[in-house]
């Protein structure tokens, strides 16, 4: 496997190319001391940031919705309940000035609990009371986990599903009443719900079937085969499914650093593209030689830029039970073509870190929020433009200069740029643009460019890189 893809054409012209210096260390926001043990389903309100938590503790294991300020930190938990009944919230979504907040209701007397849908303001007052679908984990139905899509047009479609055969699929409006309700047999085990522009999409877990709906009525769907695997993360870009899964790609070649034989599988990231027909249309693997890289998370704010947050895992010493644990962060567009993949040495050995969220903020950032094997929640911020001065600071091993977006609409990024001279040229030879970069991460503005294809010169005392840059319009 090519562990970083170039997804830009080097070229001499009119000069010679060699190969860039390593990056100096980046830095990012690390914050450990969340007070739980996991945290996901993060949301970007007016400069906070809302995410479900959950502790594990001498009590049990308890479900909250915690808030951040802009710096990340903790402003509150805010535990949920109708009258006394506490509410465990599972996924949540924001759309004017209300929260819809999925999850279970625990009835009383330890009795079973059921899926509900409760509105609050965004005080976290309750607009309504709670509605609730069906028993779960009771004699007659054991629908003992579930999925949820808000779609397009700000309703829901709820996959209730068991653990052996059947499911049910609702259609929620955004007062909470059931508009449709169709049962599936043979289709358990959810791990997605997505929305293309002419149908709803569930993804099963383990299964080399997908369940394709119509929009007008679920009751009309088909079974279809598409990609057999475990599944981490499921994307819809430009009306294309990307689905990230974990797969074993070969036994591991490397030595620890005392040269000794690191005899374990290696896993890699592999990210399917699939077509119209939800067959795969491209794959891009990544991953960092001798790590187990496995367990991500995808969000994107376009389609040049998506990202994919995983753990990375390296041993050691198999007989010591030996390891090094880190987060690794891959950049890439819609056709498959990598723009970075850093790799942060976060965690100290044994606390081998899970991803459960990548969202990707309105300043062209990214939080990252997962937990450990240690029950400790973490956040992580990183914006691939901007030093960030952090909790904590996290040195990344990354490639050589890298350009994205690319095409480029307005503008661009080139990477490892700091005190290197950025020279664009049209192709017939004149130089179009020049400056020196006075940060890592250089921003280079396109708007005063006609649309066409540059070359770019990144020179610096180590050498000149040479890349193929698109200006579209």
């Amino acid at each position: 496997m090519q562990k970083f893809f170039i997804a830009f054409t080097f070229c001499c012209f009119p000069f010679v190319c060699l190969q860039a210096q390593n990056p100096n260390p980046k830095h990012y926001k690390y914050i450990d001391n969340l007070d739980a043990s996991l945290c996901y389903s993060v949301l970007e309100i007016n400069n906070y940031y809302y995410m479900i938590s959950g502790l594990v503790d001498s009590n049990g294991y308890t479900r909250f919705i915690s808030v951040f300020d802009e710096n990340f930190g903790k402003v509150e938990d805010i535990h949920l309940s109708d009258n006394g009944v506490t509410i465990t919230p599972s996924r949540f979504f924001y759309e004017q000035d209300t929260f819809y907040v999925f999850g279970w209701k625990h009835l009383p007397n330890h009795g079973p609990q059921k899926c509900c849908l409760a509105k609050y303001d965004k005080d976290f007052n309750l607009l309504q009371p709670i509605s609730t679908f069906l028993h779960s984990l009771d004699d007659m139905l054991e629908y003992e986990s579930f999925n949820v899509l808000k779609t397009k047009n700000n309703e829901f479609i709820l996959h209730l599903s068991d653990m052996y055969t059947d499911s049910r699929v609702l259609h929620i409006n955004r007062q909470g009443d059931i508009l449709q309700d169709v049962l599936l047999t043979d289709a358990f085990m959810t791990f997605s719900f997505v929305e293309t522009d002419s149908n709803y999409v569930l993804i099963l877990d383990f299964d080399s079937r997908i369940v394709v709906f119509n929009k007008d009525s679920l009751a009309q769907y088909e079974y279809v085969h598409a990609v057999y695997a475990h599944l981490d993360d499921v994307l819809v870009v430009n009306n294309r499914i990307l689905q990230a899964t974990s797969l074993f790609t070969k036994y591991s070649d490397c030595l620890t650093p005392t040269g000794t034989p690191i005899e374990e599988r290696e896993y890699d990231n592999v990210v399917y593209f699939l077509d119209d027909s939800f067959q795969i249309k491209h794959r891009l693997e990544i991953g960092f030689d001798c790590m187990e890289d496995e367990g991500g998370a995808m969000g994107y704010l376009n389609p040049d830029s998506i990202y994919l947050a995983y753990s990375t895992l390296m041993f050691y010493d198999k007989d010591e039970d030996d390891w090094q644990c880190g987060i690794g962060i891959a950049c890439f567009n819609s056709e498959g073509q990598l723009h970075f993949n850093y790799l942060l040495d976060v965690f100290n050995t044994k606390a081998w870190p899970f991803v459960w969220s990548c969202e990707v903020l309105s300043n062209g950032g990214v939080l990252i929020a997962g937990g450990t094997w240690e029950l400790d929640a973490f956040l992580l911020y990183f914006h691939p433009t901007e030093e960030v001065n952090g909790v904590k600071e996290i040195e990344a091993r990354a490639t050589s200069v890298q350009v994205f977006p690319n095409p480029a609409h307005t503008q661009f990024t080139v990477t490892n740029a700091e005190n290197a001279t950025i020279t664009m040229y049209n192709l017939v030879g004149q130089k179009v643009k020049q400056v020196v970069g006075k940060t890592e991460n250089t921003i280079i503005h396109t708007t005063d460019l006609p649309a066409g294809m540059y070359i770019l010169k990144v020179e610096n005392g180590n050498g000149v890189v040479a890349k193929k840059v698109q200006v579209v319009k």
